[in-house]
């Protein structure tokens, strides 16, 4: 997709593929997707390109394209620009039509704010909003027990101006589909670096 969009090169069929598939070594995973960490190579392959999409996206001032499809992902993503989808599936039905992401395995629990050392250290968000206007449209973030348990859909740690349209948030988290922090402060390191 040229113009204003920058589009994911990835599969989507709402399979899991790791890393491994494709690489032999992490150093080989790195020469295409530099956000890769695991050893084991079990990252989902969705996943780190939804990363570096986003990255060379947010380089170049783009939004980040999502054709149709079912997105499996295995960490967080931090997300600094808009996302485009082709439509979010029927809440009602969950029909499987439209952009749809969803978290495979455990994911990466972590501490997401830090105010007063009591913030939750195992938060595992599946989206986090990390710039002002890193808005979203036409799409699902969807979780299915099953694949992950994952704690929220979309976390939006005090960034302002989000819009959301045509965005649905579905399925089972364990705390909440849309999480809203309201408690920036400059001794929150935490959130202070995402921005």
């Amino acid at each position: 997709t040229g113009g204003q969009t920058c589009a994911l090169q990835i599969l989507g069929d709402g399979s899991y593929h790791p890393l491994s598939e494709k690489f032999a070594t992490l150093a080989d995973a790195k020469a295409k997707y530099p956000n890769a960490t695991d050893l084991e190579l079990t990252d989902s392959i969705d996943w780190a390109a939804i990363y570096q999409a986003g990255y060379v996206a947010a380089l170049t001032g783009k939004a980040l394209f999502f054709p149709a499809g079912q997105y499996l992902v295995t960490k967080t993503i931090i997300k600094k620009v808009v996302w485009r989808g082709e439509g979010s599936t029927n809440a009602w039905t969950s029909d499987g039509r439209g952009s749809i992401i969803k978290p495979y395995g455990p994911g990466n629990p972590k501490r997401w704010t830090d105010i007063d050392g009591n913030d939750l250290a195992n938060f595992t968000p599946m989206v986090v909003a990390g710039r002002s206007g890193s808005s979203s449209y036409d799409m699902t973030l969807l979780c299915e027990s099953a694949l992950g348990r994952w704690s929220a859909g979309l976390f939006l740690p005090c960034v302002r101006r989000q819009f959301l349209r045509n965005f649905d948030v579905l399925g089972d988290w364990s705390d909440a589909g849309l999480y809203a922090a309201a408690d920036w402060s400059n001794l929150n390191t935490t959130l202070t670096s995402l921005h």
